[in-house]
């Protein structure tokens, strides 16, 4: 059956992931936790850093929001690109790729996210780009961050959000 059910998230509850083009981060499941704990990754010489998720169910993701860290602007993603795919024996398909704005202000750590998926939480410093045209289901996602605002080494998020169908 087609996803229907909108979520804020479709990475919430999501428990099979790993890391992309890094060779170190900071607890990978803080990047989808539900609230502004901070992920970071250290960059790898050969890929663009970012992640790998399986959610709990196949999805169909219409956006991505980045809310910030306590610190470190220059570690913001500047620019991301999204792939989807359905098992590991399939390429990965481009599902959007484009510049994104984080806001100059920082988000507290450890603090909890409300958002819908009309909406990310307006108490909560994020940037959103919305791609409502898609309309593919994946079981699979790729997230990575190309640039960033000028750390050479780390790129830091504090919760990736994908509002989408379940």
């Amino acid at each position: 059956t087609t996803p229907s059910t909108p979520v804020q998230s479709v990475l919430a509850g999501s428990t099979i992931f790993s890391p992309v083009g890094v060779t170190d981060s900071a607890p990978l499941t803080k990047a989808f936790d539900g609230n502004t704990d901070k992920c970071t990754l250290t960059h790898d010489a050969t890929n663009n850093p970012g992640f790998m998720v399986t959610p709990p169910s196949p999805s169909i993701v219409k956006g991505i929001r980045i809310y910030t860290t306590n610190n470190y602007k220059s570690r913001d993603p500047t620019s991301y690109v999204l792939h989807g795919r359905n098992g590991e024996s399939q390429a990965w398909e481009l599902i959007s790729q484009s510049t994104i704005r984080l806001s100059r202000k920082r988000n507290a750590q450890d603090i909890t996210i409300n958002s819908t998926f009309e909406s990310g939480d307006i108490n909560r410093k994020f940037g959103e780009t919305m791609f409502l045209e898609n309309n593919s289901v994946y079981s699979e996602y790729k997230v990575s961050f190309p640039t960033n605002k000028g750390d050479g080494s780390q790129t830091a998020v504090a919760e990736v959000e994908m509002p989408g169908y379940i």
